[in-house]
């Protein structure tokens, strides 16, 4: 297993991988303006991530409730 990690702190990048599935792994908030945001670094992920620089589309239900996810994840006491 790759133990390596990925992070952004692009809040809309960090919403469309959790719409395609990815789990966030830990949000560090040293910046009370800015995050960042933990993902486990795999190929599948890098295309995800070149896929929503290239603005590809994704499903508006999807990407709703990854927001509302994000927004829980964001203000939870487990990260």
């Amino acid at each position: 297993m790759n133990n390596t990690l990925f992070h952004t702190a692009d809040w809309y990048l960090f919403v469309w991988l959790l719409a395609h599935g990815f789990a966030v792994k830990q949000i560090e908030r040293n910046n009370p303006s800015k995050c960042q945001f933990y993902f486990e670094s795999s190929a599948e992920l890098e295309g995800e991530v070149q896929a929503f620089w290239r603005n590809e589309t994704v499903n508006v239900q999807d990407f709703i409730l990854a927001i509302k996810k994000a927004k829980v994840l964001l203000h939870a006491d487990s990260f």
